[in-house]
């Protein structure tokens, strides 16, 4: 077997050679450039479905001219008497209206140029701007009040307010609510005389000019609900309530100056007994070096800088000691007395015959 293997195999060698020295068996180069007509498109004979869509095309057009109607050219008369018609009047009258209102638009958006419009639309123009701008004011000034006066809801009658708290009541407030009626009804503590332990304020205006200075203070410090008389009679079925954040629940390094000890001596003594009440965060700085050393806490700490509050007087805030220097918050008394009044909206009521 392996001989017939062998004379076989000498037999295909050497028809190799022979096939290569004839020139057949040349391995053929492949050429150096490319082709010029690579990827381009080589018509074959036959139809194509390119061709088969053109012709198609060409067949629907021409077929669409051949059934296509003619258009019918007919004038129609319109006589004078039409134009009286009520409808046509007030239909007239519309557009008309709607084009001047356009062209007003366009004017005060500064689309088109007002030099090329008549006399009249920039009248109405001019007259269409001021009562915009009259009603953008009515509006903001409506909103404001709204967001100053106007509470959320009202309360429910299974929700008791006062029961277990202390109440404070301006000079102003007209006190002819029985006491100890409300008292058996309500449930609260009784009338007290020092704003730091009230937990509701009975006021006659919600107005910052007639709110109190010191019932704003411990209201605000405290998280206080400031009420009407009438809220606070009806046991909050009438009027209208407003609940304060509690400001000293949020942590708070406070600098009160000499100046301002000296210029709101009751205002200091509030927040003084407000700052070292139960769950506090405040922590008073009262002598400069305090401030300092505070300050550099809060730098080494990483702290926010507006953790530290400086509150002076307008003279002070001025001059702008080197102290002051890095501090965020720098408030006069009025300033920080609007820093620390946040309505809490959610905890907030209006009686069913508000304010």
């Amino acid at each position: 077997m392996s001989t017939v293997f062998n004379r076989y195999g000498r037999g295909n060698q050497a028809a190799r050679v022979l096939w290569t020295q004839i020139g057949y068996g040349v391995a053929r180069g492949s050429p150096k450039q490319p082709r010029l007509d690579v990827g381009t498109f080589k018509p074959r004979p036959g139809k194509t479905q390119r061709m088969f869509r053109k012709q198609r095309r060409a067949a629907v057009t021409k077929l669409a001219k051949e059934n296509s109607t003619p258009a019918l050219s007919a004038t129609v008369e319109v006589e004078d008497n039409d134009w009286n018609d009520a409808n046509i009047l007030k239909e007239a009258n519309f557009q008309e209206a709607k084009r001047i209102k356009r062209q007003i638009e366009a004017i005060l958006d500064g689309s088109i140029d007002a030099s090329t419009c008549s006399c009249d639309i920039l009248e109405l123009a001019v007259a269409e701007k001021h009562a915009r701008a009259k009603n953008d004011k009515k509006r903001k000034g409506d909103a404001a009040r709204k967001e100053a006066h106007m509470p959320l809801h009202k309360p429910k009658s299974s929700e008791n307010l006062f029961k277990d708290v202390h109440v404070f009541c301006e000079a102003n407030v007209d006190q002819t609510f029985d006491v100890d009626a409300l008292k058996r009804a309500n449930g609260f503590v009784g009338i007290t005389a020092d704003r730091c332990i009230a937990q509701v304020f009975v006021v006659t205006s919600f107005e910052k000019t007639k709110l109190g200075q010191r019932t704003n203070w411990a209201a605000g410090l405290l998280g206080g609900l400031v009420c009407t008389p009438s809220f606070f009679a009806s046991g909050g079925q009438q009027g209208t309530a407003l609940r304060y954040q509690r400001c000293i629940s949020s942590r708070r390094h406070v600098h009160c100056t000499d100046g301002f000890k000296a210029a709101h001596g009751t205002v200091y003594a509030i927040i003084q007994t407000c700052a070292s009440s139960k769950n506090s965060k405040w922590r008073l700085r009262d002598t400069q070096a305090d401030c300092e050393a505070s300050k550099l806490l809060k730098s080494c700490s990483g702290a926010q800088a507006s953790a530290l509050w400086i509150f002076c007087t307008a003279k002070e805030k001025k001059s702008n000691p080197v102290y002051f220097t890095g501090i965020r918050t720098i408030v006069t008394e009025p300033e920080a007395r609007e820093l620390i009044s946040k309505i809490d909206k959610a905890k907030s009521f209006r009686g069913c015959c508000g304010v």
